[in-house]
């Protein structure tokens, strides 16, 4: 990611790229994965004393590269209470990330569910795309010991409340 942060007085600008692994994304209402993403790359206001005596500047992220496996994890819980976010995120089996010089396509390929109301109770889950990739409707649900058939549009619906971490698989380009 490329971070930047402007003045709003005097104009300058520092940069510097940062390695993630995964994107944590601020969960709200109805919102879609591309509106969660749109949204962590917002321009936002932040507090910093520029060398012109501001203390106001605003912050900007956007993609320098694109991973091969974009994992993105919603916020479900709240810092400061742990109180869980039962928001409703649409998922799709696609996902377009837009960046600087293109839009890049990706296919999501595996998600963790959580039940409960607390990060240390509960009860977590793994989807993951069957092997054979038949068009992206046949799924696995992985529910402790127990493996059981499923299908995307179903997978997608029982979990628009309970998602919490999404693995996304960049798709080739023609």
């Amino acid at each position: 990611m490329n971070s930047s942060r402007t003045c709003q007085r005097c104009g300058v600008r520092s940069q510097r790229e940062e390695m993630f692994t995964s994107l944590c994304l601020d969960v709200f209402l109805d919102a879609t994965v591309e509106q969660l993403l749109q949204d962590y790359q917002q321009t936002v206001p932040v507090d910093y004393a520029c060398r012109c005596g501001s203390n106001k500047s605003i912050m900007a992220s956007t993609f320098h590269t694109l991973p091969q496996n974009l994992i993105l994890q919603l916020k479900r819980f709240k810092t400061a209470t742990m109180e869980k976010r039962h928001d409703a995120v649409h998922l799709s089996p696609e996902l377009q990330v837009p960046t600087h010089l293109s839009d890049r396509f990706y296919r999501l390929v595996s998600i963790i569910s959580h039940s409960g109301t607390t990060p240390d109770s509960g009860h977590y889950r793994s989807f993951g795309l069957h092997p054979d990739q038949r068009g992206g409707q046949r799924w696995l649900c992985y529910d402790d010991n127990i493996v059981s058939a499923t299908r995307g549009p179903d997978v997608f619906r029982g979990v628009q409340e309970t998602a919490y971490v999404l693995f996304y698989q960049k798709q080739r380009t023609c």
